[in-house]
């Protein structure tokens, strides 16, 4: 057997000693824990600037596309406000060009009435006697047509205007009878 002779001293510093390891190593596991929870915080925030940076991306992509889209309608406007627009008389019905001739000028009696026949075809008739009427202030109606339109109270042809019509059941029409100066009904 073998003797191991300590003095006190030295019993002492290994008392110590182990009781300084002892705490040491308390130390180094809670600084590990610690450490270990700095770097799970450290992964979650890592992960957090990730997301954000490709919603970042995800952003700038959009708004790239947008400016682009932007410009491109911009650049389709000014080419089309730069064109002129020509109208050709075979895109015109007919009737539409009669009606835009005749409103073109200053209108009579009679192309008024002609106008609101081509705008209403199917809804108003002007008898010849109108027409007429309207020309020469020839009073001729097969119909009493006693309600009228009128514009001005004087004896003068070109301040005063009576517009004589019916409206025809039957046909859901408007029958113009007279366009022109005051009737004497006697």
């Amino acid at each position: 057997m073998f003797r191991i002779k300590y003095n006190f001293d030295q019993i002492l510093s290994l008392g110590q000693s182990a009781e300084y390891t002892k705490l040491l190593e308390e130390d180094n596991k809670e600084l590990d824990q610690k450490n270990a929870e700095a770097h799970q915080k450290i992964t979650q925030l890592q992960s957090g600037i990730d997301s954000l940076e490709g919603a970042l991306m995800q952003m700038d992509d959009e708004k790239r596309q947008l400016k682009f889209e932007n410009e491109s309608l911009k650049s389709q406007l000014s080419h089309i406000a730069d064109r002129k627009i020509e109208v050709s008389e075979n895109y015109i019905p007919d009737n539409i060009r009669e009606i835009i001739f005749i409103a073109s000028k200053a209108l009579t009696p009679k192309e008024s009435m002609a106008i609101i026949t081509k705008l209403f075809p199917n809804r108003v008739e002007v008898l010849e006697s109108a027409s007429k009427s309207a020309d020469e202030s020839e009073m001729f109606k097969e119909i009493m047509m006693m309600k009228h339109l009128k514009i001005g109270n004087k004896p003068s042809v070109s301040e005063t205007i009576r517009i004589h019509f019916e409206w025809d059941a039957s046909d859901k029409k408007i029958i113009i009878g007279h366009c022109g100066p005051h009737l004497d009904h006697k």
